[in-house]
Order: C-alpha cells, then sequence, then structure tokens
C-alpha cells in the first residue's frame, strides 16, 4: 500500500531554502469521527483533556514506569504552546496527533514550516511511543523539535535532548531518517507491545466511485502506479475545468485531481491535489473544488471533507480525522526540483507508527540509531512519498 508507507509517510518534512517542502502528516501523517477540529474525543481542539476513559489495547502492558493522565497532560501542554490535537478514534488505542503549521514571509514570498507529534499511551494515559517530525523554512522547525521532546520528556531529559545528547533515563531516542524522531519508553518492546492501528478501508471500492464521479463531469481513468510510478492500484479523476487565475508558463498544466487508492479491499486512502499555480490560493481552490466530489463517494468521507474545507488557510496541517491520518502540504513555490502545490492525503496509520523494527532487539538499539527500514515501506517499495514534491 503505497500511500500508507508515507507519514507520515504521511508528514514526511525535508527542509529546503527555496522550496519548503512538507509532509504524515504522510503522518506518516495512514487509516473513526471528529468534528470539524479534525480530531478524535478532544473535539474542540483546545486541548481538554479526553473524558472518554481510554482503552485498554490488547498486548500493551509493559514494564515501564507507569505515568497516569500524561498523554493529556502532554496535550494540554501543546495546546498552550498553539499546537491543535486531535484523537483517533481507532477503538482499541489512545492515539492523538499535535501539530502546528505556519505560513511566514521570506523576502516578500511565502514559506512554510510545520511540526508535527504523534502519540500513543497505554490503559492508564502513559505515553510509550511518539513520533516527532518538523520540517520546512528556517529554524523554527528546530525550535519545535524541543518543544515537543519537552512535552513528553522528565525536565532533565528533555534539556539533555535539546542539547543533542545520547542518554536518556525516560527511554531512547531512536532517528528513523526522514519518517522523524521516535521516544519509547523503557520497557516498551515493539515487537512484544505493539501498536497495531485498525487498518479498514471504507466499503466503498473505487469501481462502484467510478460511476458517480464520472456523472460529476470529471476525467477519470484506473492507475497501477501514481505519479513516481509506485505500485499501487487506484481510480484518478481530474476535474477539467480547473484553470488558474494566474499560471506560471514554465510549468504549464495546473491540475485539480481526487485520487482514490483501491488495491482491492476497499478505499484506503484518498488524496485531492492541487498544483502548478504560482498564486498558493489557487492550487487551495483546487482542491476545494473537488471536496464535493470526494464526499459523495462514500458518506463515511464526510468529515474528511469539512475538515479539508477549513483548513486550507494557506497553512500546512495534519490531524487525526476519524479513522484518518491526515495532512494538508503546502508547497507555495516551484523552483528546479518541482511545482508549487496544495494536497490532502488521508492514509491510514500505521503499525508502531512507521517505525517497523522486525528483526531487531529494540532494547539493544543505540539512543541514535537507524531503523533498518529507513527509506523502504513496510512492503520494501522505496518510491517517494505521496507528501513529498516529485521531480519535474
Amino acid at each position: 500500500m503505497e500511500e500508507l508507507a508515507e507519514m507520515g509517510s504521511h508528514l514526511r518534512f525535508r527542509r529546503a531554502g527555496a522550496v519548503a517542502t512538507t509532509a504524515l502528516l504522510t503522518f506518516a501523517l495512514v487509516a473513526c469521527g471528529s468534528d470539524s477540529s479534525g480530531g478524535g474525543d478532544d473535539q474542540s481542539g483546545s486541548g481538554e483533556p479526553s473524558s472518554t476513559p481510554s482503552p485498554t489495547p490488547t498486548g500493551m502492558t509493559g514494564p515501564w514506569k507507569a505515568d497516569p493522565g500524561q498523554a493529556d497532560r502532554v496535550q494540554e501542554k501543546l495546546t498552550a504552546a498553539g499546537y491543535e490535537c486531535t484523537r483517533s478514534t481507532d477503538p482499541d488505542l489512545d492515539l492523538r496527533l499535535c501539530s502546528i503549521g505556519k505560513t511566514i514571509k521570506v523576502d516578500g514570498q511565502d514559506q512554510v514550516w510545520e511540526a508535527a507529534m504523534r502519540f500513543a499511551s497505554d490503559a492508564q494515559g502513559t505515553v510509550i511511543l511518539a513520533n516527532l517530525r518538523t520540517g520546512g523554512y528556517g529554524k523554527d522547525p528546530d525550535a519545535q523539535e524541543k518543544i515537543l521532546a519537552a512535552a513528553v520528556l522528565p525536565e532533565s531529559d528533555a534539556a539533555i535532548y535539546a542539547a543533542e545528547g545520547d542518554t536518556l533515563e525516560w527511554g531512547k531516542r531512536i532517528k528513523n531518517i526522514d519518517k522523524g524522531t521516535y521516544l519509547a519508553i523503557k520497557g516498551w518492546a515493539p515487537s512484544q507491545f505493539a501498536i497495531v492501528p485498525k487498518l479498514a478501508g471504507l466499503k466503498t471500492t473505487k469501481e462502484k466511485a467510478l460511476p458517480g464521479l464520472q456523472k460529476a463531469k470529471l476525467t477519470c481513468r484506473f492507475s497501477d502506479s501514481n505519479e513516481w510510478g509506485g505500485k499501487r492500484k487506484g481510480l484518478e479523476c481530474n476535474d477539467p475545468t480547473f484553470k488558474v487565475k494566474d499560471e506560471d508558463g514554465s510549468i504549464a498544466g495546473a491540475r485539480s485531481q481526487l485520487v482514490l487508492v483501491d488495491n482491492g479491499n476497499g478505499i484506503e486512502s484518498v488524496i485531492i491535489d492541487g498544483s502548478h499555480a504560482k498564486v498558493p490560493a489557487e492550487n487551495a481552490r483546487g482542491v476545494k473544488q473537488l471536496v464535493p466530489a470526494m464526499t459523495s463517494v462514500d458518506p463515511a468521507l464526510a468529515e474528511l471533507g469539512a475538515w479539508t474545507t477549513k483548513s486550507l488557510n494557506g497553512a500546512p496541517h495534519s490531524a487525526y480525522v476519524g479513522q484518518w491520518l491526515v495532512t494538508l502540504n503546502v508547497v507555495p513555490r516551484g523552483g528546479l526540483v518541482g511545482w508549487p502545490y496544495v494536497r490532502m492525503t488521508a492514509i491510514n496509520e500505521q503499525l508502531n507508527f512507521d517505525l517497523n523494527p522486525e528483526g531487531v532487539n529494540f532494547e539493544d538499539l543505540p539512543s541514535e540509531s537507524v531503523s533498518p527500514s529507513d527509506g523502504m515501506s513496510p512492503g520494501g517499495d522505496s518510491s517517494p512519498s505521496e507528501s513529498e514534491t516529485p521531480a519535474g
């Protein structure tokens, strides 16, 4: 499942100068209700702790030092720092995501930066695994990474983390290249206490979606790969009426595209892409005008559509929206390696936030280590993320 290898893959962020490319959350940042804030039980996004008791995940009871209520406190700290926090409605896990994204002016031109953290806790609210991802323009992402780490770690460990130290008392710090940095509590061994999200696709298939999308005057075709050649079966639909008001002749070919990925078990990820316009608002319009078509495919996509429309404010966003891990990527400027775009990607959350430590003795991992799966999807596919800028 190509799209599920992203955000991260989903929330895959890359630092860049002229072109700020952010991803989860191919959030990693992906695979159920929320309100317009984009999240689970904390529906207001205000940071108030959830009143719903945390579930007791199967196999999640480990020998770690309990810290009841920590997940709520982490959410409160990050909300106070300007983050928007949402919670997945996965019935078996307490999965939360806190993110912040900004658009800034640099020499009169738009640039973006973003930071996000997904974290899981046990039934008492003890945070056991967190995935930190930051990226975009300037020094802000580096500062935000320290804020994220400090929300989880004890004060002494947060200071060590900020100083790029290797040894933490609380647990382990694991770098997974462009999939982010992980914080894992002592006593958590992923092979024994795996975070296994629900990965259910929609009942609607791409074939069932086709007639309605054609009736909406979209031009559709079935495909076996994405634009980078990565394998995945999908239905790609373009709106032929989409024309931008200020098209850059060097990257002509503005696009408003909806992609439904379905490898045979129902739609499992959704992408809406508006691209090739010099003005970010025009690329956002390319996304917005396909939201009604997307939501007509299946009633379960209504909340995703509402979140997408609300979030089209020029800045990047990521959230849990119902069953989806969603990223709204904003690349405001094109260059030699790509073009401007606004892209909403909704995918299923991945096993252990895509840490994928199969075959690794987790307790023996050094603090600053690299997962053997770096750059590879769970199936071994190393093709680029849907949330990255394609070469062009």
